[in-house]
Formats: C-alpha cells, structure tokens, sequence
C-alpha cells in the first residue's frame, strides 16, 4: 500500500494569491475614488447644455439670467429688477438645482482668479456667472473634476458662447 501523503500550498502560491488580492483591492479603491474620464465629461457637457439654455433663454425672453455654482452642484436664477433681486429658478424649462453624483466637483475662475465656491446651495449668497438680455456674458472657466487627474474645462466667452476645452 501507498500512503498518500498531503502536500500543503507552497510559500510561492501563497504569495501570488496576496499579490492577487492587493492588485484586486487597489483596483477597486481608486475606482470607487475617482470618477472615470467619461463620467466626468459626461457631467461637463451636461453642465455645457445648462449654460447655453440659459444664454438663449435670457436673450429670447429679455431677461437677465444667472447660473450659482457651488462644489459640487449648480441652480439657475432669475433677476427680478423690480426689487433687484436674483431668484432660484426650480423646475421651469429644464432649469433646476443639481448636484454632482459621487466625487465630481467644481471650481471657477474669473478674470484668471479663483472664485472661493460655497459648499452647498444653502450657503450661496448670489450666483456668479451672468448672461444678459443683450447676449453678454461673464468671461469665466468651470473645471469639472474627479479626484484624480482628469478634468474638463468649460470656458465661457463674454458672448455667451460656451466650449469645452479638449
């Protein structure tokens, strides 16, 4: 009779199934830590679409127009020069407060300096990029970014023309 003698794992295998893991878990953290290029860009147009709309809806309707950003979301207001006043715009022609899914946030720059931005819509005192009656507009750059190094960046020209840099 043979005796059947059990062999255990060895040290190498053992090895290559931590090493396993460790690449598993890695993986995992920096996608659940960053959001991905295309989720990104998909926000930035989004945000693209928003912009346009308002500059075409204060032209058409003759109105003075806003769009409030804070970290991780943006509203549209309406001016009211009855008692100068800039009001929330909530649910009329697509316009209504959003805030940016998971790790997605956003920063501003006007006239090439870097605007502080609120951390909710609570604590927004008055927005900050304006489209007027006349098609004019706030010169300003929106970074859409993700914890990690990807971003995409919307430029609005003082015409109201709004691109996203490639």
């Amino acid at each position: 009779m043979s005796k059947k003698q059990f062999q255990g794992f060895t040290l190498i295998e053992i090895l290559i199934v931590i090493l396993v893991i460790s690449i598993a878990t890695v993986a995992a953290t920096l996608t659940i830590g960053n959001a991905s290029g295309r989720d990104m860009r998909r926000q930035a147009e989004q945000l693209q679409r928003v912009l346009q709309l308002a500059a075409q809806t204060a032209m058409v309707e003759q109105v003075d127009l806003s769009i409030g950003l804070w970290r991780k979301g943006y509203a549209v207001w309406r001016f009211n020069p009855v008692d100068r006043t800039w009001n929330l715009i909530q649910n009329e022609r697509g316009f209504k407060e959003y805030d940016m899914p998971g790790v997605i946030q956003l920063s501003l720059r006007i006239n090439n300096k870097q605007v502080l931005l609120p951390t909710s819509l609570n604590t927004l005192k008055v927005p900050q990029i304006w489209f007027s009656a006349t098609g004019e507009a706030t010169a300003a750059e929106i970074t859409v970014s993700g914890g990690g190094d990807l971003e995409n960046i919307l430029v609005i020209k003082n015409n109201g023309e709004v691109t996203i840099l490639e």
